[in-house]
């Protein structure tokens, strides 16, 4: 399918122009063919600000798609659902889930998805629709479902758990990427990769076998990576041929200088009204 993909960062950790919030979140704007599409909503409804700023109509949107359900990837969800009147909601039923962190050894903290969004899923309900399996949203566009582990490297994370005592490990059933079909190859977008990058792209390779995976955008949650692991994601992705890379959010600053020195021109860290054109 060879049809032109024009992604707008809409929220990400940094901002290149004032007027722009920055914020520690991601959403990104994707035009494809006929349709319109957000992936995540951020941390606020800054986003909201941003795309005005940057002449985008989310009344137009014809789906808002969830990568997972961390309050940085979906708390500017119910201030969209206003306004995108005739969206779908694409999400994991699991990515509602009450979930925490405890970080640094610290006490449990709520990190899922706002009340606020959770209330305007509920209220929104006829325009839900919930994925646990790969889908094809739109023609050329699809979601990749629950990611398969298969990397030795790419280990659970003890810091997340679904209870206030740390006894149940959180499983990111619900983390799932976006998949386009481009003129130039597969361009997969991630939230933050939960579940490893290289198991996404894995995943995502099983489901498309003949077609090659051109551009990866997103967060890789690697900001608290060892170097071992840096490197193993590094050859993984050069194995696999990816042509471009746009990291941002959780991927983390040597995670982003690694993958700049070995990339050069072929990456671009992500920031706030940044525009991709495929």
């Amino acid at each position: 399918m060879n049809s032109a993909l024009r992604m707008v960062v809409l929220v990400e950790n940094r901002s290149e122009r004032k007027e722009l919030v920055a914020e520690h979140g991601l959403a990104i704007w994707m035009a494809y063919q006929d349709k319109q599409l957000l992936f995540d909503t951020g941390q606020t409804t800054g986003l909201l600000a941003n795309a005005s700023h940057l002449g985008i109509d989310l009344n137009r949107l014809d789906a808002v798609v969830l990568s997972h359900g961390h309050y940085d990837h979906t708390g500017g969800l119910d201030g969209v659902l206003q306004m995108a009147r005739k969206a779908r909601v694409f999400l994991h039923p699991k990515a509602m889930k009450i979930r925490y962190s405890f970080k640094n050894g610290g006490k449990a903290r709520s990190i899922g998805m706002p009340a606020e969004g959770l209330s305007a899923l509920r209220e929104n309900k006829e325009c839900v629709v919930f994925l646990n399996t790969p889908q094809m949203l739109f023609p050329g566009v699809w979601m990749t479902g629950p990611v398969k582990r298969q990397t030795e490297f790419e280990s659970g994370e003890p810091d997340y758990c679904m209870d206030t005592e740390g006894k149940h490990f959180d499983l990111f059933e619900d983390d799932q990427a976006l998949v386009c079909e481009s003129a130039v190859g597969l361009v997969v977008v991630l939230g933050c990769a939960h579940s490893g990058v290289v198991n996404t792209l894995l995943q995502v390779k099983e489901q498309f076998p003949d077609k090659p995976i051109h551009t990866v955008v997103g967060g890789m949650h690697l900001q608290h990576a060892g170097a071992g692991r840096i490197e193993n994601t590094l050859k993984a992705l050069q194995a696999m041929n990816v042509h471009q890379i746009f990291p941002g959010h959780c991927t983390g600053p040597e995670m982003e200088r690694v993958l700049s020195e070995r990339y050069q021109e072929k990456c671009r860290t992500l920031f706030s009204g940044m525009e991709i054109i495929l």
